[in-house]
């Protein structure tokens, strides 16, 4: 099944460039925007935690209502998350076998810029509403959410080792093979990072 995809990949797709282009991109603006934060208090914490809570709640819904489901001018989405990553993962073989996976695993190199072009005029109106203290944290913390996203994900399809043994990922790494398995991939499990809005929205499924 997989060499069905495999040969889809691109001949000069470089599965390192892939990895590090968005890493590289999405630390450089948290660090820029670390650096022009001027103070932090408690209305800041607040802002962190709405800002993460609101992209849970992104992640399962898109991940639930996109990914999962032919939409008009995003079916390329879920043809790639769902008839392919799907079909050459699952619940009973998660692990890649190459690098070259990664093309069926990450999101697209561009998506973070996408997503960067969409939290700037987000930023702008927070920082002409509120102040640029919160805009600088909202844009932040969205980068370092999109980045954890990516890596669990990618955690969670890397075969064991001690690098990716430990309590809290192997939990979460179960939750995911749960969503991979076909009876439940459209019911189950849509947040990828940590299972809030599934919680939430009783789409949680901790067990066979």
């Amino acid at each position: 099944m997989k060499s069905k995809f495999l040969s889809q990949i691109p001949k000069l797709y470089n599965p390192y460039l892939h990895l590090t282009i968005p890493s590289i991109f999405g630390l450089i603006i948290f660090f820029i925007c670390c650096n022009f934060i001027t103070y932090f208090n408690f209305i800041s914490l607040l802002t962190i935690l709405f800002t993460v809570f609101s992209l849970f709640g992104f992640e399962w819904f898109v991940h639930k209502n996109i990914l999962h489901h032919p939409r008009f001018l995003l079916k390329s989405l879920y043809e790639k998350h769902e008839i392919a990553h799907h079909s050459m993962y699952s619940h009973q073989n998660m692990s890649l076998n190459s690098l070259r996976e990664l093309y069926f695993i990450l999101m697209p190199t561009y998506a973070i810029f996408i997503v960067f072009g969409l939290l700037v005029p987000i930023v702008f109106l927070i920082g002409w509403l509120i102040s640029l203290n919160s805009a600088l944290i909202i844009l932040s913390t969205s980068m370092v959410f999109f980045l954890m996203y990516e890596w669990l994900h990618l955690l969670y399809h890397l075969p064991k080792s001690k690098f990716t043994d430990n309590v809290i990922l192997n939990k979460l790494r179960v939750l995911h093979t749960l969503h991979h398995n076909p009876f439940n991939m459209k019911k189950y499990n849509f947040n990828v990072t940590f299972p809030v809005f599934d919680v939430i929205l009783k789409t949680y499924k901790q067990n066979i």
